[in-house]
């Protein structure tokens, strides 16, 4: 598994998308709604919504929010991602 906290701004969509992992999303704070295979859920702070393997998802954010994602197995590719972030801001 692995595990990403991450900051969403108001207004912010994610567009409709589907991966092999399984999902776990748990809003910290604000307020967003997650369209699965075209049914929408409304998830407020302290909610947790459990996404299967290759569904399609996507997310609108209703208000500035924190969210947890719990992937597993682990996400690769956001992996990969951060770790060329972290290389590049440590050669600033």
């Amino acid at each position: 598994m692995s595990q990403m906290a991450v900051e969403l701004k108001a207004g912010s969509v994610l567009p409709a998308h589907a991966h092999v992992n399984e999902q776990i999303i748990h809003l910290v704070s604000g307020k967003i709604r997650v369209n699965v295979d075209g049914v929408e859920h409304p998830v407020t702070a302290g909610d947790s919504l459990y996404l299967k393997s290759n569904v399609s998802h996507g997310v609108m954010v209703e208000v500035d929010s924190v969210v947890i994602d719990t992937f597993s197995p682990p996400r690769e590719d956001l992996l990969k991602q951060d770790r060329e972030e972290m290389a590049t801001t440590d050669k600033r």
